[in-house]
């Protein structure tokens, strides 16, 4: 097979991998979720092309983007809790892509790096670190097809992104048990808006470490309020509770997916998620929050 041989060095990462990241709710600051911009086989096998994979450190494993056209300009966000430095970067090529990736792009949203990509890991150490809340890998450049590759040669696949300041690996430490898929959690990572929709005046974040936090800040003045803890699914049923060991609550979780008239004036950009809760836990957090874009 051509392009990326599948030759790939591991770096000892499983050494330092995310399972060196505290569970501990007070302590834990690192890594909120990832997003990205595409995603292949979203519909049909969401699990396949994750971008947990990203994370794993598992030559074998990868996220591949499932936008029309080569892979150019598709995106990897990692969002963490709070500003953090990175200065070292290991990005892994996908022996499995369809498209060969010559170049990536980092930025922290200020300041940006390029990172040449071939057959083999590339570890970058930066001089002068990276910083910021919010973390963005692009497609910048893609190459050839991956002669051999099962998957079709318009599509473009990364094995891993891993950052580390000061050889911690995105910052903190998480078991490496959370980084593997569930298909409920999946459902309510990331960061969501309270009711009025397009207006909120509440957020709530589900962070891959087990954690939660609620920020409400009145439109029109007055005391925000904060809330936190943890979560964790019995089946399909989130629990969640205060701090580190408060009572767990059953919330009443439901899921739905909204679809979208495009014809609506001030309609969301596109379709989008609801999460319904109830107040098991706190009449604030009882409601619906959405990841609807405007």
């Amino acid at each position: 097979m051509g392009g990326y041989r599948g030759n790939m060095r591991s770096h000892n990462i499983g050494l330092l991998i995310v399972a060196m990241m505290a569970a501990d709710v007070a302590n834990a600051d690192t890594l909120a979720y990832v997003r990205t911009s595409s995603q292949q086989d979203l519909a049909t096998d969401r699990a396949k092309y994750h971008p947990l994979n990203l994370l794993d450190d598992d030559a074998g494993t990868m996220w591949c983007e499932g936008a029309s056209g080569m892979g150019e300009g598709e995106e990897i966000r990692f969002v963490f809790k709070k500003a953090q430095k990175i200065d070292r970067l290991v990005i892994g090529p996908a022996a499995g892509t369809g498209r060969l990736i010559n170049v990536v792009k980092v930025s922290d949203g200020v300041n940006s790096i390029r990172i040449d990509l071939s057959d083999v890991y590339a570890e970058r150490t930066l001089k002068n670190p990276l910083e910021g809340s919010n973390y963005t890998v692009t497609i910048q450049q893609v190459g050839g097809p991956n002669e051999g590759a099962a998957l079709s040669n318009d599509i473009a696949c990364l094995s891993e992104v891993l950052m580390y300041y000061k050889n911690r690996l995105f910052g903190g430490q998480i078991p490496t048990a959370k980084l593997k898929y569930n298909e409920y959690r999946d459902k309510i990572l990331g960061r969501w808006a309270g009711e009025p929709l397009g207006a909120p005046e509440s957020f709530m974040v589900f962070a891959i470490d087990g954690t939660w936090e609620w920020t409400f800040t009145p439109m029109l003045g007055g005391r925000s309020e904060r809330l936190s803890g943890e979560y964790r699914f019995r089946g399909n049923r989130l629990l969640m509770r205060r701090g580190e060991t408060g009572r767990w609550a059953d919330m009443g979780f439901k899921h739905e997916r909204i679809e979208v008239d495009p014809d609506e004036i001030g309609a969301p950009l596109g379709d989008y998620d609801v999460l319904h809760l109830n107040r098991a836990l706190d009449a604030k957090l009882k409601g619906e929050y959405n990841n609807a874009e405007f």
